[in-house]
């Protein structure tokens, strides 16, 4: 086995290595919070009356990856998606009919992983003691 041979072979070991270790980073680095929960998801109707529909609302939280990698805002939250979609409506009390969905676009340079809900606003009287 010549010099050339182990040069070459050596060559060939770092490349996979460096091959096989940016894979792992880029990996890791796609793998965010996937976890799409709302803290609160009960309404207690005890404390109001008069339920009226609004109509269907959307909100959506999203985070921007730039070079696809590296964060640049706060993780998309289901939480911020709900306060957005409750936001349409000035006096919106609860959503129905509530669909969580999850997208990412891809574009040149960037990506965005959003959260999006959609639903139906309603609103309510609440009832004074």
């Amino acid at each position: 086995m010549g010099t050339r041979d182990r040069t070459s072979e050596a060559t060939f070991l770092v490349k996979y290595y460096l091959l096989a270790v940016l894979t792992s980073l880029c990996a890791g680095c796609a793998t965010g919070h996937l976890g799409t929960f709302s803290e609160t998801t009960f309404f207690d109707r005890s404390e109001y009356t008069n339920f009226r529909a609004l109509g269907p609302v959307q909100g959506e939280s999203c985070q921007t990856m730039v070079l696809y990698v590296f964060p640049y805002q706060s993780p998309p939250s289901t939480v911020e998606a709900m306060h957005d979609a409750l936001a349409k409506y000035e006096n919106a009390v609860f959503l129905g009919n509530v669909a969580v969905e999850r997208h990412q676009k891809w574009l040149i340079g960037y990506s965005r992983i959003c959260t999006m809900v959609t639903g139906t606003a309603y609103t309510a009287d609440r009832i004074e003691e």
